[in-house]
């Protein structure tokens, strides 16, 4: 499962449909401090975030995200798309 352990691992990818993928990835760095809604991941890497995995008192929650949430450090994010698009992206972290 993509986000059932509370270990740290750096990315984790399934192919869900031929050709699309679900990938856990940390944030990249261009992503930080900025919103789900200013990075426009859609328009500009053609994928989707799914959930944010927030760490908070030493746990992640999982999260949907919204417009205004913000990207942290310690922040997950699970993305979906085509797999060359979400692979472009893998390789951003």
């Amino acid at each position: 499962m993509l986000f059932r352990s509370n270990q740290h691992t750096s990315q984790e990818r399934t192919e869900v449909l031929p050709g699309f993928l679900l990938a856990r990835i940390e944030v990249p760095s261009q992503f930080l401090n900025q919103t789900v809604f200013s990075l426009n991941v859609r328009s500009k890497f053609g994928v989707e975030i799914l959930i944010i995995r927030k760490k908070q008192n030493g746990q992640f929650k999982e999260v949907i995200p919204h417009a205004r949430t913000k990207m942290a450090r310690s922040d997950e994010i699970l993305i979906f798309g085509e797999s060359a698009k979400v692979d472009a992206v893998c390789k951003l972290t």
